[in-house]
This record gives structure tokens, sequence and C-alpha cells, in this order.
């Protein structure tokens, strides 16, 4: 989570298809600069409807935004100073929304458009901000009677459910095809249900995975060679690590632990 950020847990039964509510506030103290690769789909409220703004994408004149999964690294020019954000697990978009996830991927659109059934909560959120409790309660609300009204099955979401924990808790170093005989699917039946339902493909989803873990190693560990990196996560070598590693996250190693750095020392002194 980012820093100035805050979580807020769904309802129970939302939890198998929602991560979390989050409450985003800049302050300030940390001016997000760019959007790494995600899987997750999120819905954003700004109610100054000034969103995150990136190159190449357009404009969306509304106070609620879907944006799809992002497999590529995107720099952001813009930062609102408050944002409401509702964070799907990979698969939670589509099961609950009925979204064709993989038409927009790394897209972001007017949810009443993609929704036309969500016109009406946007209009209580209005009503009720700034206060973020009440305005995820609505959100909980919206998202209960799209379940209790869902006439999809569960049995190949709770597939891919199954697929993508496995590909999670082996931090994306994964054999499809040993996934593929555990949900006896063959590797192109799994490969279109995984991309319909999440919005990119298998291998696509095990490299985010992996490098948000090397990341997260390599903030732990600032100070360790390459060459432990390299062999910690089955990089070729130094030369083909730092390639993925700019490829996610737009700069280099080095490059990235300086931020970093310099981001700890600017809360610190806040």
């Amino acid at each position: 989570m980012q820093p100035g950020s805050k979580m807020f847990v769904p309802h129970p039964l939302l939890q198998p298809y929602i991560e979390g509510y989050v409450l985003f506030e800049n302050n300030n103290i940390h001016t997000l600069t760019h959007y790494h690769p995600d899987y997750h789909s999120i819905i954003c409220f700004d109610i100054n409807r000034k969103h995150l703004l990136a190159e190449g994408i357009k404009e969306i004149k509304s106070s609620m935004v879907f944006v799809g999964p992002v497999d590529n690294y995107v720099t952001i020019s813009r930062v609102p100073d408050r944002l409401l954000q509702v964070i799907f697990k990979p698969y939670g978009a589509f099961y609950l929304l009925g979204a064709a996830i993989r038409k927009i991927s790394g897209v972001g659109m007017d949810a009443g458009i993609l929704l036309d059934d969500i016109k009406e909560t946007i209009h209580r959120i209005e009503e009720v901000y700034p206060n973020e409790a009440e305005c995820f309660k609505l959100f909980d609300q919206y998202f209960l009677n799209k379940l209790k009204n869902t006439a999809r099955t569960t049995a190949t979401i709770e597939q891919i459910a199954y697929a993508c924990s496995i590909i999670q808790e082996n931090a994306g170093n994964v054999k499809m095809k040993a996934i593929c005989r555990q949900l006896n699917m063959s590797e192109t039946s799994f490969r279109a249900h995984f991309s319909e339902k999440v919005g990119m493909t298998p291998k696509a989803f095990a490299q985010i995975e992996k490098m948000n873990h090397v990341k997260s190693y390599l903030e732990q560990h600032p100070s360790l060679d390459w060459i432990t990196i390299c062999e910690q996560y089955n990089f070729f070598d130094q030369t083909h690590f730092i390639k993925h590693f700019k490829r996610y996250f737009g700069c280099t190693p080095m490059a990235y632990l300086r931020v970093i750095n310099n981001l700890e020392l600017r809360v610190n002194n806040y």
C-alpha cells in the first residue's frame, strides 16, 4: 500500500472478490509519479474529477473511473489529493461486474458507462463525501446487490482463483503445465479462461508477481549483490535482471533504491 493510504475491509461476503477499499491521501508527503504493472482491477473515486493522469490515456470527466489491469510501466503526470479506491482480486471484477476484463486491460474509463446501474451509487457517494466510511458502506451495498443478482457460475472462477493463489504463493516461479494438470484443464482452455477473467495471460500475471517479490526483496536487502538476487529469482545474469526490472519499474534497481531512500528521508522529516 502506498504511503498516505488507509485500508478498509469489505463485507465478509465480498472478501473472496474484493481485496479492500483504500483511502489515498497525498498530504504532500508522497507524490506518486509512476504506476507499476498490476493485475488488479480498480475503481477510483475522486470528487474533483482529477484522477491519476498518464501519458497516452484520455482524460475522463467523471468522479468514478474503472481501471483494468496494467501490464506495463506507466508514468503519472497528475495525482489527486484524495482518492477512494476499490481494489478487486484478480478475478473479482469479472465475477461481480461481468466486465470483459481482457478488453479493458490498461485502460481507464467512466465507471458509469461500463456499469449503467452504478450511476445512482455514484450520486449517493458524492452526497456523503468526504465521509469515507459512509462512501465505502455504499460501495458495500452496491457490490452485495451485484453478488446477490449474479447468475455466473463459480466453478471456473474457483479454478482461476486457485491458479492465482498458486502463482502468488510461489512468487511467480511456477510451471503452467503443472497448474493445468491440477485443474484438469488444457493449456489452451486455461489461458483463455485466465485471460478472460483476469485480463492478462497467466505468464504475464506470473511475471508481475515475480517482479513485485524482487522489488520487495531488494527493499529489504538494499546492500545485497546482484548475483545473489539473480540466483534467488532465476534470472540468467545481471544484465537480464536489470533489463526486466527497468521494464517493470521504469528505472534500474540502483535508481529505484535511491528513490526509496529519498522517500523515507522525506517521510521521516515530515
